[in-house]
């Protein structure tokens, strides 16, 4: 007991407010369904442009044809590395990457191929001896 009279009681305890949580960083501060559906055009720009594709190497060769189907995608990407801030240029990066990469699939299966010898069995489970 007190002086007073009355009981000692501790001071009242104060209970910490919660933080409230960030906003996420990653996808533009969006969610992330919206950061896969800004990659979807990579998908829908590569069967359009293969058969045009297709062409160049038929007319100059697959050699011919691989050099720009590396250096499309290599365009795609180095502009990739710029920080975007809005979903436009997100979008616009995956359109010139999948034109390259169908251009190089194109281009791709001659050189294959061309370097297995056709009268030779397949190999039986991956092994080549």
């Amino acid at each position: 007991m007190c002086c007073s009279g009355h009981r000692w009681r501790p001071p009242p305890t104060r209970v910490p407010r919660p933080v409230p949580p960030r906003p996420p960083r990653e996808a533009l501060g969006r969610p992330m369904v919206a950061a896969g559906l800004c990659a979807t055009p990579l998908g829908l720009t590569m069967p359009p442009t293969a058969p045009a594709y297709a062409r160049i190497p038929r007319r100059y060769g697959p050699r011919a044809a691989l050099p720009p189907g590396r250096a499309v995608p290599a365009v795609g990407h180095g502009a990739g590395t710029v920080p975007m801030r809005a979903v436009r240029p997100t979008v616009r990066v995956p359109v010139v990457i999948g034109p390259g990469v169908g251009f190089a699939y194109s281009a791709l299966p001659a050189p294959v191929t061309s370097a297995v010898d056709p009268p030779g069995p397949a190999p039986p489970m991956g092994r080549t001896r």
